[in-house]
């Protein structure tokens, strides 16, 4: 606030003042400006929407968005919602669940790049450049090479059955530890599932069979069992 007295004065040297107040007002003249810099890069796992929220300053403002004022741009911009979470925050999130086996990224590649845009009332606006990394979750099931169900034929006084191989979308050894392989079903007390290693579970005999003094539940030598691979996350069960 300024103050003044503007003094105006005749030829004569007659006068009068008029006593000013001048008060500045502040003008929309200045950008919103992300808290974070004009880049940053965040990874998020997949199987979900939300991806970061974002800090603004503005010399003229302490709520410098406007109403409407998260928008986004760029390569990747169609897979993302952009949000005013307040007056100095915008929110980025993917308009769908992510997931990492189908990436919906340009380059296919789950590095989504997308810039996410704070306007104030004034029509200035700041940019943030985003490279969003979905990572991979462990989601998928392993599943048998051999499929849902299989049969094995042996000679009696034998403990080995068989070895049975899997894969898993989401790692190339997806059997956890030492573990992993387990049984179940009539004639599961009779046998004993092994990790072969970490694509590989082998279902075997606990002791030899004697065809003469058939062990199975049916007693008939015909040995039913489901062989189960577990995962860090999730079970497959197939039937042996």
């Amino acid at each position: 606030m300024y103050i003044v007295n503007l003094i105006g004065t005749d030829a004569g040297s007659n006068a009068d003042t008029i006593a000013l107040t001048v008060t500045i007002v502040d003008l929309n003249d200045n950008a919103p400006v992300f808290s974070d810099g004009a880049t940053a890069s965040v990874s998020v796992a997949e199987g979900g929407t939300a991806v970061a929220s974002y800090d603004l300053t503005d010399p003229d403002s302490t709520d410098p968005l406007d109403t409407n004022g998260c928008t986004d741009s760029g390569d990747d911009a169609a897979d993302f919602t952009p949000t005013r979470t307040d007056g100095d925050t915008c929110t980025i999130a993917f308009a769908a669940t992510t997931d990492y086996e189908s990436p919906a990224d340009t380059g296919t590649n789950n590095v989504y790049n997308v810039n996410l845009i704070g306007t104030d009332a004034g029509s200035n606006s700041d940019t943030i450049a985003l490279t969003i990394t979905v990572t991979d979750g462990n989601d998928n099931a392993p599943v048998f090479s051999a499929g849902a169900t299989a049969s094995a034929n042996i000679a009696e006084g034998t403990t080995t059955v068989a070895d049975y191989d899997l894969t898993d979308a989401d790692t190339t050894d997806p059997l956890p530890g030492s573990g992993g392989c387990s049984d179940s079903g009539d004639d599961a007390a009779i046998f004993t599932p092994s990790r072969v290693d970490g694509d590989t579970c082998r279902i075997a005999f606990s002791s030899a069979p004697d065809y003469e003094s058939a062990g199975d539940t049916g007693g008939n030598n015909v040995y039913n069992v489901n062989l189960i691979a577990t995962d860090a996350e999730t079970t497959l069960t197939p039937s042996h």
